[in-house]
């Protein structure tokens, strides 16, 4: 057979696999919320179009690629015809220590699509490699999001920082469904305000 012939199949076989990883992370994310840790918890109902606009992270989990992040940014823009949300995460630092300065340390585009289940989204990064973003707690200005294993979680707010009544009641609501608030790191929130 000739070389040509064998890259041929190569290719067929990468574009297989890739249909085949793609259809998988798909199918976990619609299952999510039935069939895993998620399934234990609330799914608010949750319009997109309203869910569009800036999020300021107010809290997470430590997660690898938002290591070195003093604080993050998320900004979600709804667009109907494709029902999908654009999505624009920032991580920003201090420009160097001590200095009043914030900066843009690393960003990440992507896309989530909702699913047939209440607060669940696909989310993707890479296209066709779906991630599970579940919204478990919202009134329209916090958010609390994790994945199907509860492995990661955020919490968002409107406003670059929460009251201490906000903090306290969401904290409250956290330990009460299970998370693990000593493992929170918290953003510095002068960062907001120098960028």
């Amino acid at each position: 057979m000739p070389w040509w012939a064998w890259l041929l199949i190569g290719l067929v076989g990468l574009l297989l696999l890739y249909a085949l990883v793609s259809w998988w992370t798909w199918w976990r994310v619609t299952r999510a919320s039935s069939h895993s840790r998620l399934s234990d918890l609330p799914h608010p109902s949750v319009d997109p179009s309203r869910y569009q606009g800036l999020w300021y992270e107010q809290a997470r989990y430590d997660t690898w690629f938002e290591r070195g992040c003093g604080g993050a940014t998320a900004h979600y823009a709804w667009y109907p015809e494709s029902q999908s949300l654009e999505v624009h995460n920032r991580c920003l630092r201090r420009a160097s220590p001590g200095e009043r300065e914030a900066v843009v340390s690393s960003e990440a585009h992507g896309w989530a699509y909702p699913t047939d289940s209440d607060g669940v989204l696909g989310v993707s990064f890479f296209p066709g490699i779906y991630g599970t973003y579940a919204i478990v707690f919202y009134n329209g200005d916090t958010s609390v999001v994790t994945n199907d294993d509860l492995s990661t979680l955020w919490v968002l707010h409107r406003r670059p920082t929460l009251t201490r009544g906000e903090r306290s009641h969401l904290w409250t609501w956290l330990r009460t469904h299970g998370f693990d608030t000593s493992r929170l790191l918290e953003p510095d929130p002068s960062l907001y305000a120098l960028h």
